[in-house]
């Protein structure tokens, strides 16, 4: 055979598109919450993870004492994601491939049964 290769190359992973300052405040903006929280929250991790989040929070928004930058940010410390990853290994960078985010993994969030373990 040639040197033409007539295989394509792989298309780069959806996991490979991570959360950067822009999504970040469209969030902030979303949950009517500041920016800071949801960026220590998200900041490096994979846009579809952080989307599903988004997701079970909006759910939850009509919860009474509800506060999505609190519970977020006490949840993604609890899991070592965004700033909190970022901290534990310097240099690291953001995660990538992570596994999909589960609705069991959310599950506590609110406070209740519901809250994010």
């Amino acid at each position: 055979m040639d040197e033409v290769s007539v295989t394509r190359t792989s298309t780069p992973s959806i996991r490979a598109i991570v959360a950067d300052e822009g999504l970040c405040g469209q969030v902030a903006a979303l949950l009517l919450c500041d920016r800071g929280p949801i960026h220590d929250a998200f900041s490096g991790e994979p846009v579809e993870e952080v989307l599903e989040v988004v997701r079970w929070s909006l759910s939850h928004e009509a919860d009474e004492g509800f506060d999505p930058a609190e519970v977020l940010t006490s949840w993604a410390r609890t899991k070592g994601w965004g700033v909190e990853r970022q901290a534990a290994a310097p240099g690291a960078g953001p995660l990538r491939g992570a596994g999909p985010c589960s609705r069991k993994v959310l599950e506590g969030a609110s406070g209740g049964a519901d809250r994010p373990t």
